[in-house]
């Protein structure tokens, strides 16, 4: 998953004109995402079905985790500080509504947004079990979860309109 989150946020990252340095910052930050998720219970991770309360709080937790962990890293501090972010508010809405709670006035991060999309699209492939097999089919799947499989509005308040606006770039 994270691996495939990576990809698709340095695509993104290309098709806006990111410099080489922040496609690579983006592309780790996407990488390490969902580090957290170690700390989640296997069974929790592979529940079919909707989870309890109990096991989404436990779920939730991830995101301040993969903060944790990267922190934790054996690598400098400065490396640390610039891939740090990203990780922590891909959970949070546009409007900071999400998880984890913060009281933050500031707008997420543009890699935070863009790391937020790509992982819900891959999600929603993975969990439909559509094989994409080269870039072609990537676009029409892109294409389909913009124009039948998403909501809109509730899309552009997770993500914001810029970030939207790339799904419009591929149509």
């Amino acid at each position: 998953h994270s691996v495939n989150v990576a990809i698709l946020s340095m695509c993104i990252g290309k098709r806006i004109n990111l410099s080489r340095n922040s496609l690579e910052r983006l592309g780790t930050c996407a990488l390490f995402h969902d580090l957290g998720k170690i700390k989640v219970p296997y069974e929790i991770l592979n529940k079919a079905g909707k989870l309890s309360d109990s096991d989404f709080k436990k779920l939730e937790e991830h995101s301040m985790d993969s903060a944790r962990l990267i922190i934790k890293l054996k690598t400098s501090r400065d490396r640390k500080a610039k891939i740090l972010l990203p990780p922590f508010e891909h959970h949070l809405k546009y409007d900071l509504s999400g998880y984890p709670y913060t009281n933050w006035k500031k707008p997420l991060t543009l890699f935070g947004r863009i790391i937020a999309l790509c992982s819900t699209v891959i999600g929603k492939q993975e969990r439909t079990s559509i094989i994409i097999s080269n870039t072609y089919e990537m676009g029409e799947f892109w294409r389909s979860a913009y124009e039948y499989q998403v909501d809109i509005s509730v899309f552009r308040m997770r993500f914001g309109a810029f970030i939207l606006s790339f799904f419009r770039m591929i149509r």
